[in-house]
């Protein structure tokens, strides 16, 4: 779980007061992430991944061509910006499943 990253031109900056507040939503989502797994040691876990720090999504270390790969009208994600995301949570949720 996490909120993902809003760069895309003309709306959210990365010093905008909006991502430091998507920032911060997502450091207290992560704490309420490792509370319930160190209160719930048997399961289910919970999971956090920031898609723009941990993941494909950091839209700002991109070039405008990259972008446009991920973000077809700057705000939408691309049919292969939704694989790219799909595989990427899949191979972070993957090692954690229970066989």
């Amino acid at each position: 779980m996490a909120i993902a990253p809003l760069p895309a031109p003309g709306f959210v900056s990365k010093d905008d007061v909006k991502e430091a507040e998507r920032v911060k939503l997502n450091e207290e989502i992560k704490k309420i992430g490792v509370w319930w797994n160190t209160n719930h040691p048997d399961g289910p876990t919970f999971l956090f991944t920031d898609l723009g720090f941990d993941g494909p999504m950091d839209f700002w270390k991109m070039s405008i061509a990259e972008r446009a790969q991920w973000l077809d009208d700057g705000l939408h994600l691309t049919p292969k910006a939704y694989d790219k995301m799909g595989d990427f949570i899949a191979n972070a949720l993957l090692p954690h499943l229970k066989k």
